[in-house]
């Protein structure tokens, strides 16, 4: 007969663990109660060990101590430079005071700028834009945080339309045309007439822009997902209709910029308006080589993808950019522009480099 081993029955492992418990708990409260006793006793002995050292000082030694006692009581009134009497002013420096002069060797606190007027109505356009590209960075952050997935649970779902092959682009694109591309927009229609100082041409213009750029995000990516693509390289899925209708937006917008640089009341053409007009130039031009359908077979596909995804980025974004970061940061900084012409130098190098 096979013996078993009386530990190996779990209902005996739970009993003993359920009196191991409050003897545990015991044994934690008796030995915290026993660190207080042996403590109050060490501070008893403490006590009485004081108590005789004050007996045997002498009368000097006991008021010097009382005399450290007063002097560690004492606290200021924080009345002691005014008082409360009223001041005696005899000779009128106080009562005869008109103005308070400022301290010389203090440098002054300056007034912050005043925020500069903009139109009403072009505030609301610029809050639109970045309202958009605010809506297509959520989305395609969230397209690309749920393709993203994919790559841990690849079977989280069996839809055509929510393979990783069609979500990537519309992840890509809502990021690059929807949010990038609307932001910058969005700036310039503040940029280009700040630097003008003139209003903008055409606000009606800027909403078409809008519209026409949002409904080709749009249209691309339900494109993409139902499986409908140009077949190129990254950046390049849109087919060309919808990217006709980015083209046609920026078009717009360019002809908008060009007219309010044009009535401008200043001799000098600001450099941002150099770099944000040359990029809108440059984009027309890279679609219109990507697009075109004579090179779209072979090797000619892929060095026209090579040209256009670093075009794109070089000449769309970075040109872009560099034409807003030379009005913002100036105006972060409250100072003006280091050297005007330095900026136009380096936009013609880089043109001259690109070409």
């Amino acid at each position: 007969m096979e013996t078993k081993n009386i530990f190996s029955e779990s209902g005996i492992i739970l009993t003993l663990l359920l009196i191991a418990i409050p003897v545990i708990i015991a044994s934690i409260l008796v030995i915290i109660k026993a660190k207080n006793v042996v403590k109050n006793f060490l501070k008893k002995k403490e006590l009485e060990k004081f108590n005789e050292y004050l007996k045997s000082l002498s009368t000097e030694e006991v008021q010097r101590l009382e005399l450290r006692k007063k002097e560690l009581e004492y606290s200021l009134s924080n009345n002691e430079l005014a008082g409360d009497t009223t001041p005696i002013d005899e000779k009128g420096l106080i009562d005869n005071v008109s103005e308070a002069s400022s301290l010389r060797f203090i440098e002054q606190k300056k007034k912050s700028q005043a925020r500069p007027y903009i139109e009403p109505d072009l505030t609301k356009l610029i809050l639109w834009y970045l309202g958009c590209a605010t809506f297509w960075l959520l989305f395609g952050t969230t397209v690309g945080e749920y393709v993203g997935i994919k790559f841990v649970a690849p079977d989280v779902d069996h839809y055509s339309w929510l393979s990783f092959g069609r979500l990537r682009p519309v992840h890509t694109n809502a990021v690059f045309w929807g949010w990038a591309s609307l932001a910058m927009l969005g700036l310039a229609y503040y940029v280009i007439p700040r630097v003008s100082n003139v209003p903008i041409a055409s606000i009606k213009t800027g909403y078409r822009t809008l519209i026409l750029i949002n409904t080709s995000v749009v249209l691309g990516s339900l494109f993409l997902m139902a499986g409908i693509n140009n077949g190129g390289g990254e950046y390049r899925e849109y087919i060309w209709p919808v990217m006709a209708l980015f083209g046609i937006g920026v078009i717009i917008s360019l002809r908008n910029f060009y007219k309010t640089i044009a009535i401008r009341t200043t001799k000098e053409i600001y450099v941002s308006n150099w770099y944000i007009i040359s990029a809108m130039m440059f984009l027309l031009v890279i679609a219109v080589i990507a697009y075109w359908p004579s090179w779209q077979n072979g090797l000619g596909e892929t060095i026209i993808q090579g040209y256009y995804m670093h075009q794109g980025v070089g000449m769309w974004f970075m040109l872009f950019n560099l034409g807003l970061m030379y009005y913002f940061l100036p105006q972060q900084l409250n100072k003006p522009i280091y050297s005007y012409s330095l900026g136009i130098l380096a936009f013609w190098v880089q043109i001259l480099f690109i070409l």
